[in-house]
């Protein structure tokens, strides 16, 4: 097997942007995570019995068409590239590393010695040429710039919803897969992949910072500074303040910061962001001190504390429930000791009371008077 690079094959002849909108030259793929690249690259070797019989069975057209190759090498090599076009869907290239299961799997079939599979790709040309024999008969389809275009209209719903890439690059492998179309090199998905990512971002600001007024985002930044009325801290440190031991003014404390948040009247979130967007905006924010916060560029700041304070103010919610549960468990066990302790402390009158009465109804029932008929 040789190391060579990942033929152009998948390549638009002209160049264009990775996606709509983006201006071209753009594209910056150091956010995308290197390790989706290399989790996406690497062929697992963990597949089971089933997906082995499933994804690289051939049959007998697949072996009709591989037996028109000659040299055993180039037979078992024309057809692991094959299986590796229909699973994971990449060019024989473009996978490091290739199980040996899968590759003594396929020459049981081909009826060739596995070990011939390293004198494949001996000469460069073969692995291209058994590339365009593929494409040709079974009808592989290289991934221009129409297909890109459509696999980045697809991943957007999902870019909208998470800003992870790893799910972004696995689900357009699988995508291309299963419509027979070679995926393209892995920097072509990863500049696909932050372009769509972009294009969501910004969707997501614009939805979340479309709503604010001037002043709302004045007040979004008064959050950040430092208060002259707290001294040396800041509005939101003091938002995030953990509820002390529970009493009455710890309660007020709380009522306090949940009226501030509410005094904001931000709009609530638009109906398009989607709640596990939100989630992950609203973490990251939680993650930085208000100090990391003024160092962002305004509109990603306000983003992240429009998509913040909602949650910080449900959070208020659930401490104030949480300090007034605590609160009435406190007089409940203050007003059960209180009455045990009065309990103990008047038995013996209690005691002595009960036994007068026990005295008084015995001797009325043994009265003369009261057993005389009527």
């Amino acid at each position: 097997m040789i190391d060579s690079p990942t033929p152009c094959h998948c390549l638009p002849s002209s160049p264009r942007p990775a996606f709509p909108s983006e201006p071209h030259g753009s594209q910056d793929t150091r956010s995308v995570d290197c390790r989706a690249t290399r989790r996406v690259r690497a062929h697992s070797p963990d597949l089971s019995e089933r997906d082995l019989g499933r994804f690289y069975t051939l049959s007998a057209r697949d072996l009709e068409i591989i037996g028109r190759h000659r040299r055993p090498a180039n037979r078992l090599g024309f057809a692991v590239h094959l299986g590796l076009l229909r699973f994971p869907g990449r060019t024989f290239t473009d996978v490091p590393e290739i199980p040996e299961r899968v590759v003594e799997y396929i020459a049981q079939q081909v009826d060739v010695d596995p070990a011939v599979f390293e004198q494949y790709g001996e000469r460069d040309n073969t692995i291209f040429e058994h590339l365009d024999e593929l494409r040709r008969e079974f009808g592989f389809q290289n991934c221009g710039w129409p297909q890109l275009h459509a696999l980045g209209q697809e991943l957007l719903p999902l870019a909208l919803e998470s800003d992870r890439s790893l799910p972004l690059i696995e689900t357009g492998v699988e995508r291309l897969r299963t419509q027979q179309i070679i995926a393209p090199g892995m920097t072509t998905l990863e500049r696909l992949v932050w372009s769509v990512q972009r294009l969501a971002q910004r969707r997501v600001e614009h939805w979340l910072l479309h709503p604010l007024t001037v002043d709302q985002r004045t007040r979004l930044d008064e959050l950040v500074q430092v208060d002259p009325e707290l001294r040396t801290r800041t509005r939101l440190s003091r938002l995030r303040e953990a509820p002390e031991v529970p009493s009455a003014k710890s309660l007020r404390k709380v009522l306090d910061r949940r009226a501030y948040v509410r005094a904001l009247k931000l709009p609530a979130p638009d109906g398009r962001l989607h709640p596990n967007r939100l989630r992950q905006l609203a973490s990251r924010c939680g993650q930085y001190a208000a100090q990391p916060l003024t160092r962002f560029a305004a509109d990603q700041r306000h983003t992240l504390l429009a998509a913040y304070l909602p949650d910080l103010s449900a959070s208020l919610i659930d401490q104030t429930l949480d300090v007034l549960d605590k609160i009435l468990d406190e007089l409940v066990r203050k007003g059960n000791k209180k009455q045990e302790r009065h309990f103990q402390s008047n038995v013996r009158v209690l005691n002595a009371s009960a036994a007068r009465a026990r005295t008084t109804v015995r001797s009325t029932n043994c009265s003369p008077t009261a057993s005389t008929p009527v």
